[in-house]
């Protein structure tokens, strides 16, 4: 390690906190320090700890000297004759009576840098009045920066006042010392912890100017969702700080939040409820599952330590952070480090693969995602030997989904079609003649009656004389819309979503999903081939497991290849976002969440851990279990937001979208699924008694049981 300071020499006389923590600074650097101690005075007061050990001391030389007699004096005064810097940390005046102050020292020293550390300053009302670390930053206006509405400020102790004390004060003999390098002539330096902590208030009083801190309107430090400190279920505490929407969206997805818009970031009146429901998450689970999802990635997020669980943390580790002492205690390493000025960028870079290395070893990623990169538009991936994967865009929010294609005999078999627009013809148009050249379409799968899904299943077997393969649930459901569009108009649905708080003009948006159905789904074939559960499918030389599922659709099909480990899942299970759960109007009593928990926990328990998923969006990936225990504890937790909200007073379904959501949702077609999906949450929490329902002024109202 470089010593920058070697050649500058210290004389310190002991005090507590700041001093002596200013001298270990400049000890760690390279600078002879002489410490000099009243005689039998230990560190920090402890009677049993030899004169030259304790953390403080470090790199010092120690001198004991009683500076009550005259003898003491003079041996301290020849120390100083050929010192640079002097640091001391008594009240003002103690050392002139000593005969040691400034005008003595500088008889002896002319160049002599003379540090002076108090709390209150060297003068002032407050100068000679006791005080500590808190006291300073109270004094400051710093400490109000960490309060709360309603609640006590918390800073930790000595880390702000003490801790930004020595470092002012070690900074300013260095500069000092530099000064009187080129002048001859050395200085006074007074400093002090108060002055320190308004200084290093500098970023904070910036955030104030402007209106991030110590206003009237929320602040981003305290009220908002993505700055705080988080409970976890083993009672382990988290930490996000995604100041930056940049990182914010990175943490959105990270945690699955995709119905929450990111740049909705700074709307102060989504902050509560998306708060209340980040509380109710992180709550869901220990915090080793937190760590493992969000460390090493630019959410802004750290778990809370204790110096113990710091001290081994394998980036505290690979950094040398931490150390034992002489004695076995726990001590910080030196800091800053300096390095040749050639090698910097270098060892930066090594040093950064290292720890990232060391902590995957430790935190590995929840989920692997063999193919990164999706297919362009007009291209395949081969994501299992003659399995090919393409990606057709949708005019939506999420605006792709996945098609799969499986080696038939001489031909290849679809799974999933695509919304029927002009865009997804053209992808249709652009595989045929590419990729595809040359090779027949033998069948259509569709996983389930959602448009992008089978809007152009009918589209394809009518072109090619195909046959499409649905479970019956969803093929009923697809051909009932497509018989009778308007029958979701009917008032008996029109009554359910206006008595659960939906403004006429969202009630009509939601009773046109009917038409709207008609304009991305072409005409289903008029039979069909019923896929079971249980019952094996053959395509080409592979059998595949027909498995069914509920919650997002009512009998959505997935085909597990047991033999090539791998599942066409369709929307069930989906990296990175939630798959949307609905009660539908024609059944508003049902209970589609707790079909989806119950459908996770069965695929957990049919499916290997290292299965191959092949989802209808977003990327295959390997990880089944760790995501299906993810989405369980996303609906738990939003549950959990949902409750919390009826504590307060009566919700209507309308009133818990934004508190499910984080904000409030204007676009008619995610309102149609955010709706729908608190009615879900709802739903599962009356069924299990967590929930009652209450007349309203206008309809139903939901309470807290």
């Amino acid at each position: 390690m470089m010593r920058p300071l070697a050649g500058l020499k210290v004389v310190e006389f002991e005090g507590i906190g700041p001093g002596p923590l200013a001298g270990r600074m400049l000890a760690d650097l390279g600078a002879d320090v002489v410490a000099i101690v009243r005689p039998n005075k230990a560190s920090l007061g402890d009677p049993g700890r030899p004169l030259s050990e304790g953390p403080l001391r470090r790199g010092k030389r120690v001198v004991s000297l009683n500076l009550k007699t005259p003898e003491a004096v003079a041996e301290a005064l020849t120390l100083i004759e050929t010192a640079d810097a002097l640091i001391e940390g008594n009240r003002p005046g103690v050392m002139e009576r000593l005969g040691l102050g400034p005008a003595d020292c500088a008889r002896r020293n002319p160049k002599l840098v003379y540090g002076r550390m108090t709390g209150w300053g060297q003068d002032g009302p407050l100068a000679q009045v006791a005080g500590h670390d808190l006291n300073y930053l109270a004094l400051s206006g710093i400490l109000s920066l960490a309060a709360r509405d309603g609640q006590a400020p918390i800073a930790p102790p000595t880390v702000l006042g003490d801790g930004g004390g020595a470092l002012g004060l070690a900074f300013g003999v260095v500069a000092a010392v530099f000064a009187a390098g080129r002048s001859g002539a050395g200085c006074v330096i007074d400093c002090s912890i108060l002055e320190m902590a308004t200084s290093l208030g500098g970023i904070a009083l910036s955030a104030r100017a402007s209106g991030m801190l110590d206003t009237e309107s929320p602040s981003p430090f305290h009220d908002s969702p993505f700055y705080d400190i988080y409970a976890c279920a083993d009672g382990h505490y988290v930490t996000v700080g995604a100041l930056e929407p940049q990182f914010y969206a990175v943490m959105l997805d990270k945690l699955g939040l995709a119905d929450v818009d990111p740049k909705a970031q700074y709307d102060r009146a989504a902050w509560p409820a998306l708060k209340t429901r980040l509380r109710a998450l992180f709550l869901s689970q220990p915090s080793a599952h937190w760590r493992a999802l969000l460390e090493g990635c630019d959410a802004c997020f750290a778990p809370v330590l204790s110096l113990a669980e710091a001290a081994a943390h394998p980036h505290m580790k690979a950094r040398g952070v931490y150390k034992n002492g002489s004695d076995g205690e726990l001590e910080a390493a030196a800091a800053p480090r300096f390095l040749p000025l050639g090698s910097g960028a270098l060892r930066h870079a090594s040093r950064r693969n290292e720890s990232l290395t060391m902590l995957n070893s430790v935190i590995p990623e929840t989920l692997v995602f063999p193919s990164p990169d999706p297919p362009k538009p007009g291209e395949t991936i081969e994501v299992r030997p003659g399995v090919l994967w393409a990606r057709f865009p949708l005019p939506f929010r999420l605006d792709h989904v996945n098609i799969y294609l499986i080696e038939d005999g001489d031909g290849l078999a679809v799974v999933d079609a695509g919304i029927d627009d002009a865009q997804s013809r053209a992808a249709w148009e652009a595989l045929l003649a590419g990729p595809l050249r040359g090779r027949r379409l033998t069948r259509v799968i569709a996983t389930h009656f959602h448009p992008d899904h089978v809007g152009l299943a009918g589209w394809l077997c009518e072109r090619f004389g195909l046959q499409l393969a649905m479970s019956e649930a969803e093929y009923l459901i697809a051909l009932n819309i497509r018989l009778d569009p308007q029958g979701l108009r009917s008032e008996p649905y029109r009554s359910f979503y206006r008595s659960h708080g939906l403004t006429e003009e969202s009630t009509e948006l939601l009773l046109g999903n009917g038409l709207q159905y008609l304009r991305m789904v072409s005409p289903p074939p008029k039979t069909f081939l019923r896929l079971i559960a249980e019952e094996r499918v053959k395509i080409g030389g592979r059998e595949f497991e027909v498995i069914t599922g509920a919650g997002h659709s009512p009998e959505q099909v997935m085909l597990y290849s047991k033999a090539d480990n791998f599942v066409l899942i369709g929307d069930q299970v989906l990296a990175k976002i939630s798959p949307n759960v609905s009660v539908e109007a024609m059944d508003p009593q049902g209970d589609p969440l707790g079909a989806y928990l119950r459908s996770l926990e069965r695929l957990k328990a049919k499916l290997p851990e290292d299965v191959l998923v092949l989802p209808g969006h977003r990327l295959p990936f390997v990880g089944l279990h760790a995501r299906a225990d993810e989405l369980i504890a996303h609906h738990e937790a939003r549950c959990m937001a949902v409750v919390e909200a009826c504590k307060q007073g009566p919700q209507t379904v309308a009133e818990l979208v934004p508190v499910i959501f984080g904000r409030n949702i204007d676009d008619p077609h995610q309102l149609t699924f955010a709706f729908s999906e608190a009615l879900a949450h709802v739903n599962i929490l009356v069924r299990s008694g967590r929930l009652r329902i209450a007349k309203a002024a206008h309809g139903l109202a939901l309470e807290a049981a």
